[in-house]
């Protein structure tokens, strides 16, 4: 059992070492990524793809909503 009582403490450690490695380790030198190259607007096909998606409504009155009011809601919008 006193094996397992600083176990927490280890995994944290190991988890840290493998963030240090992968962020420390030196990257070829066509991949590192330019400031300008992360500023640049992501484009991903015709204009209609980048339409905004509607807002969903969300009704929150501690009850339910009678069938008139789901059918105003669905001829308003």
């Amino acid at each position: 059992m006193q094996l397992l009582k600083h176990m927490e403490v280890v995994l944290m450690l190991a988890f840290g070492l493998l963030c240090a490695t992968f962020a420390l380790q030196p990257g070829a030198p066509g991949q590192r990524a330019t400031v300008a190259d992360l500023a640049a607007p992501v484009t991903v096909g015709p204009a209609d793809a980048m339409a905004p998606m509607p807002m969903p409504v969300v009704n929150v009155v501690g009850r339910r909503l009678t069938a008139e009011q789901k059918r105003a809601r669905a001829n308003a919008g």
